[in-house]
């Protein structure tokens, strides 16, 4: 045993050096084989207490086979609401269809907790989608004489399905009418055991577009995002909505803020939201004020050479941002999007006895100094977090230590 820890400590010496991601791994795993626990058996240990229950063994033998992942489709889509978001940055959920809901990110309650039964109703009777404000995504397929726009939602296309991977979740879109297919990838930074790098208030959105065609073709993918800055307090408050299309170094960015006196910066919803597109270049496009209902009227959706556009506070000021591609025969493509919050008045929760209340800010406002900052943070990580084999060491690793 002691030259068992010695071999530990020379290994931790080692581990210490390696990227903090694989660390915890690597605990894990000396651990077990210094109990005389190999990690294996920790999964082994549930079927052996059904054995002793008197369970069947064909049962148990039916626990132990590699299941098939469950996809949801058609009317179980709109019960789909997988938590989405950094740890401890707010509520966001992404839909079966693979919009982004409920977003309890403002500090305004949804669900009052003193109230009976303020959460536990759910279970019974499952909240769907709700939408607070405008958001979400589209593709156009752009033809020589005429142009169509799909929705990447409910009401779009007509095949969409859901598979849930937390801390990923996966929606393809596919019409027989369209040549075209998109896949998403919806998740946020999520590194197990590493708090300081999974705390981003932001959602990646990454689009993969596939021309199903033998010909080449024209597509736009856009993103739309409305002015919340302020926006559900605006009776009991005067200023303006401001959108702002920033574009800096390959990331073509809407921030949305709001312009208040000091008085009103104390609001629950006062702060900023971001749509960021990576990997900007010149078939890029953004606007800072597009039509109302664009859910609903996406193909009206241009480039703009305005840089900002400004509304009273309460009205609705819509902007967005999107990439134009050239997709040759059979060629897919990945486009990434960031949205990206920063609401940091927690302190107007009500959270009941819980003292110097007022001083309570979200955590994340100690890190970063708005919604457009975040974005870029999540770019330094990209590196890390924006390839397929690094989401899925860190999917297996949670997996092994949950």
């Amino acid at each position: 045993m002691i030259k068992f820890k010695r071999r530990l400590k020379s290994k931790l010496s080692i581990a210490h050096k390696l990227n903090p991601v694989f660390f915890g791994m690597i605990l894990l795993i000396l651990w077990g084989f210094s109990s005389g626990t190999l990690v294996g058996e920790l999964c082994i240990e549930p079927f052996n207490a059904l054995k002793q229950k008197g369970i069947k063994k064909e049962y148990i033998q039916e626990l132990k086979k590699r299941g098939e992942p469950e996809v949801f489709s058609g009317e179980q889509l709109k019960f789909v609401g997988m938590p989405i978001g950094g740890l401890t940055t707010g509520q966001v959920y992404l839909g079966g269809d693979g919009k982004l809901w409920y977003w309890d990110i403002f500090n305004i309650n949804r669900i009052v907790p003193t109230r009976p039964g303020a959460g536990d109703k759910f279970y019974l009777n499952p909240m769907t989608q709700d939408h607070r404000f405008e958001q979400g995504f589209a593709i156009r397929v752009n033809k020589e004489i005429t142009s169509f726009s799909k929705k990447l939602s409910i009401g779009g296309f007509s095949n969409i399905s859901f598979r849930g991977e937390y801390p990923i979740g996966k929606v393809e879109y596919k019409d027989r009418d369209i040549p075209v297919s998109v896949r998403l990838e919806a998740f946020s930074p999520f590194i197990p055991t590493n708090f300081e790098k999974s705390d981003f208030p932001a959602v990646v959105m990454q689009y993969q577009i596939r021309n199903e065609s033998n010909n080449p073709m024209e597509v736009e993918i856009f993103g739309w995002l409305q002015n919340t800055a302020n926006f559900f307090t605006s009776k009991n408050t005067k200023g303006s909505h401001i959108n702002t299309i920033v574009n800096s170094e390959g990331m073509l960015q809407l921030v949305n803020s709001s312009e208040v006196n000091m008085e009103d910066q104390d609001a629950p919803d006062y702060g900023n939201m971001s749509l960021s597109l990576l990997n900007a270049n010149k078939d890029s496009l953004a606007s800072p004020k597009v039509i109302p209902d664009v859910a609903f009227n996406s193909s009206g959706i241009k480039p703009s050479k305005e840089m900002k556009s400004r509304a009273d506070l309460g009205e609705v000021l819509t902007g967005a941002v999107g990439q134009n591609l050239y997709l040759k025969a059979n060629e897919e493509k990945i486009v990434t999007f960031i949205v990206s919050w920063y609401y940091p008045n927690v302190h107007k929760v009500r959270i009941p006895k819980l003292k110097n209340h007022e001083n309570l800010r979200y955590y994340y406002s100690t890190k970063f100094t708005s919604s457009a900052d975040v974005a870029i943070e999540v770019i330094f990580i990209w590196p890390y977090i924006g390839n397929r084999e690094f989401k899925m060491r860190c999917f297996i690793k949670f997996r092994i230590l949950r």
